[in-house]
């Protein structure tokens, strides 16, 4: 008890002594900064997510049914693995459908391209067409040595009887006279008959070749619609192979599965999404900027990535750079209800900074924050940003010491960040600056440094 009695006499005479002090000094005490010459880096920091520049997505190439997906989300693929099977007892049936549909059409091409029966026909009956031309010609011919053995009994018959009137004649020889035209006028009718009968013959006959002809067109015809079918059959057996080739869905990289939409065996449609693969060694970062922070962002400038995921604070972020900006912005509202305009920018990590998120297990839509460098004054003369403020005409100002005294000076300012900022104009090397001064100070007003 009596120790905490000296203490907090020894506490109160220290006060005293130090109000004392501030009385007889009579000026305000004030922290000081020393204009340094050093590097500043300007930057825009920004929350950004993982991401990767390419997904590959693995869809039903046509509707069937679908075997069992084995394959989890994080599981590692290989280039060219099965990933998913259509079940293929549906498209063998198919597949035999169609090769026995090409094997009849070509079966049936080929007895209809055989035409040497009727070739052979064609011939043959070119050859009865020209025997029958002989036969009508003979029949011709006899036709007329049967009308001029009519005409000359005829002839005889008249001259006959006229014997036969004046008694020159015996009746016997007339009634032969008669016989002879009687049988003379059946044997040309007969011949007449058989003429014309063969004549018709012949009409017929020449009309044999050109239907065997058009016979042999019509085949020839019909071999072209069964080639044409058979075109249409081999198209059909080619899709089914294609449809079996495409069946078996392989994996286009070597990465993991980053999504499952299907698990259990089941019809599915065409063009429903089964996998999301992707390569996770091409990890990236993808961040919206505000619209007037993405103005002094250029595609290869230097960034840095950190964030509480990794442990990592800025100093000893992942090295990375911008690999390219989005041409168009978009609006988004803040957490506190405020639209921004902000611009998306993606940044490219190097290979150790991939490593580094693959060894710690960081996957895609990971929260993080990106710093990207936008301007960099080597040997500049720099302050703490808290030491400039706006005058009354918007010119950046700061209050230098002299002789206990602040003193205002307008200054040029060049880049800034967070913590630093550049004195272009108006300041020298070394000059003592007010941080962070107080409303009370004004040029003129008598200070007190409490820190060198």
């Amino acid at each position: 008890m009596p120790r905490l009695v000296l203490w907090l006499l020894i506490a109160t005479i220290a006060i005293g002594i130090l109000v004392a002090t501030l009385i007889a000094s009579g000026g305000s005490p004030v922290q000081i900064a020393i204009a340094e010459q050093s590097d500043i880096r300007e930057s825009v920091d920004q929350e950004a997510q993982t991401r990767l520049p390419r997904t590959h997505r693995i869809t039903m190439p046509f509707a069937s049914r679908l075997n069992e997906i084995e394959l989890v989300e994080g599981q590692a693929v290989e280039q060219g693995e099965v990933v998913c099977q259509v079940v293929m007892r549906d498209l063998d049936n198919e597949l035999a459908e169609a090769q026995a549909a090409v094997d009849r059409l070509s079966r049936s091409i080929d007895e209809s391209q055989d035409v040497s029966v009727e070739q052979s026909t064609h011939a043959q009956a070119l050859s009865f067409v020209e025997s029958m031309v002989n036969t009508v010609a003979a029949a011709d011919a006899r036709a007329e040595a049967g009308k001029a053995q009519l005409k000359f009994a005829t002839e005889r018959l008249e001259r006959i009887r006229q014997l036969g009137s004046s008694g020159a004649t015996s009746q016997d020889e007339i009634d032969r006279a008669q016989l002879e035209y009687e049988q003379s006028l059946s044997s040309f009718r007969q011949d007449s008959l058989t003429s014309e009968a063969v004549r018709s013959i012949e009409a017929a006959t020449k009309l044999l070749p050109r239907m065997v002809q058009d016979f042999i067109s019509r085949k020839e015809l019909g071999t072209k619609v069964l080639l044409k079918q058979k075109d249409e059959a081999e198209a059909r057996l080619r899709q089914i192979e294609l449809r079996k080739q495409r069946g078996t869905m392989t994996s286009p990289i070597q990465g993991v599965v980053l999504s499952r939409a299907i698990k259990n065996e089941q019809f599915v449609q065409a063009g429903t999404e089964l996998l999301t693969l992707g390569d996770l060694s091409l990890i990236e970062l993808e961040s919206e900027v505000l619209s007037q922070d993405a103005v002094r962002i250029r595609v290869g400038q230097e960034a840095r990535v950190y964030g509480v995921a990794l442990a990592l604070p800025m100093e000893s972020g992942l090295s990375a750079r911008v690999s390219r900006i989005f041409p168009a912005g978009f609006t988004k509202v803040s957490s506190l209800g405020v639209e921004q305009q902000r611009v998306k920018v993606v940044i490219e990590l190097d290979e150790a900074a991939q490593d580094f998120l693959l060894e710690h297990q960081v996957g895609i839509d990971y929260q993080l924050r990106a710093r990207i460098f936008t301007a960099t004054a080597i040997d500049a003369i720099v302050l703490p940003r808290s030491c400039i403020f706006r005058g009354p005409t918007n010119q950046w100002q700061v209050f230098v010491v002299e002789g206990h005294r602040a003193q205002l000076r307008n200054v040029e300012v060049g880049i800034m960040n967070d913590d630093q900022v550049q004195i272009t104009d108006g300041l020298a090397l070394g000059a003592a600056v007010i941080a962070a001064p107080e409303n009370s100070i004004m040029h003129g007003t008598k200070v007190r440094p409490i820190s060198p």
